[in-house]
């Protein structure tokens, strides 16, 4: 991975930040921001770095509620209004890419979180590219003739998105019709309805719509070889990746768990393989530049 690559990414996310906070994440080491995985920021606690899992604080003073405040509107492109969505699930992505998650105070309605006030915390996660993150991988999914359905799995922060994309980006050099519904921004950070992540030249996006509904779209306005989609996480998401399976269509997915054992435990997953939807599932193990992922046959993970 070049080093300059990795090294704009870490100062892009920095950039996000407050000019006094900013200049702390100047003074780690060329390694940390090669490493650099989140930029953490609480009221109580201060600022820290992320590496391996790892907290280390660079400014334990305090932070105001408003710091943090200002920092998701200039995330959100200057419009809490137009990312009102996306806060409402605790999160927005900034042009860069980079996902901002936070937590403060809920605002129910009708016993669901309609907003989030008054922030106490904040992730800004490093996105990056890593543009051997799947390599070979599209090899495997062809190994039958046709492009088989993956389930990519790990802890949160694990690389399932970087893994995705990168997946995404290749099958798409290879000639196939890949469709995204990048319901957070995340894996295409689509901005003015240019991608700033690279997910290939075939490839087409639908970002901020809920996943369920921008699966069905995407199949029918654009007739994919291969539909991709983060976190599939209600009975509702896996109804629309069992549509897209049963019109024919190759489905990319990820999944939050530990590992195989982890995954056999989560009966909407369960259902999914039993169902044939996935073929085969890449689990992610290790962290930063360690990660590595293992490849399973649905009847392993049964």
């Amino acid at each position: 991975m070049d080093k300059d690559y990795l090294l704009s990414r870490y100062l892009s996310a920095a950039e996000l930040l407050p000019r006094h906070l900013k200049e702390k994440t100047y003074r780690v080491s060329e390694e940390e921001m090669l490493a650099a995985e989140e930029l953490r920021l609480r009221t109580a606690s201060g600022l820290s770095l992320v590496c391996g899992g790892r907290e280390r604080f660079l400014d334990r003073a305090p932070i105001e509620p408003e710091l943090l405040a200002d920092l998701l509107s200039r995330a959100a492109g200057g419009s809490l209004h137009r990312a009102a969505a996306s806060l409402r699930e605790g999160y927005v992505t900034a042009e860069s890419g980079h996902r901002v998650g936070f937590c403060g105070t809920a605002v129910l309605r009708e016993g669901r979180i309609a907003a989030i006030d008054q922030p106490s915390s904040l992730s800004v996660r490093v996105a990056r590219e890593i543009r051997t993150a799947a390599e070979g991988l599209p090899e495997k999914l062809l190994a039958g003739g046709s492009l088989a359905s993956l389930l990519i799995c790990s802890p949160p922060g694990g690389g399932k998105t970087t893994l995705l994309r990168d997946l995404v980006r290749r099958v798409s050099e290879l000639g196939l019709r890949v469709s995204v519904a990048d319901e957070r921004g995340e894996i295409a950070a689509l901005r003015e309805g240019l991608p700033q992540m690279d997910v290939g030249p075939c490839t087409d996006v639908l970002s901020h719509a809920p996943r369920s509904e921008a699966a069905m779209t995407l199949i029918r306005a654009m007739n994919p070889t291969a539909l991709a989609m983060d976190e599939i996480s209600s009975p509702r998401e896996a109804e629309a990746a069992e549509t897209a399976w049963g019109c024919g269509v190759a489905l990319f997915a990820t999944a939050h768990c530990a590992g195989v054992r982890d995954l056999r435990r989560k009966p909407l997953y369960r259902q999914l393989l039993r169902e044939g939807v996935f073929d085969l599932a890449a689990v992610i193990e290790g962290t930063g530049a360690e990660r590595r992922w293992t490849l399973y046959k649905r009847e392993e993970l049964l």
